[in-house]
């Protein structure tokens, strides 16, 4: 990710904060989802974060992880999200 200010008017301001606390997020994802909607046409990706079908694929990756995998530790995101 790059960081970048943005300067926004009272209003939008406003809408912002008041838009991020309303769908509990933080004002930045609220501000990349829409510039993303808006430069990309599509809509906004979902966050995986609770999503009971993440979360039982997560834990199948984790039952196949079979044993004697000595680099376990280090490849650990990988073996969990793929």
């Amino acid at each position: 990710m790059v960081r970048q200010q943005i300067i926004f008017d009272d209003k939008t301001a406003r809408m912002l904060k008041r838009t991020a606390k309303r769908d509990k997020k933080t004002m930045s994802q609220i501000v990349r989802e829409s510039v993303y909607v808006r430069l990309s046409g599509e809509t906004a990706p979902k966050s995986r974060r609770g999503d009971p079908a993440f979360l039982l694929d997560m834990c199948q990756n984790a039952v196949s992880l079979g044993k004697g995998n000595e680099n376990l530790s280090q490849e650990i995101d990988t073996v969990l999200y793929g």
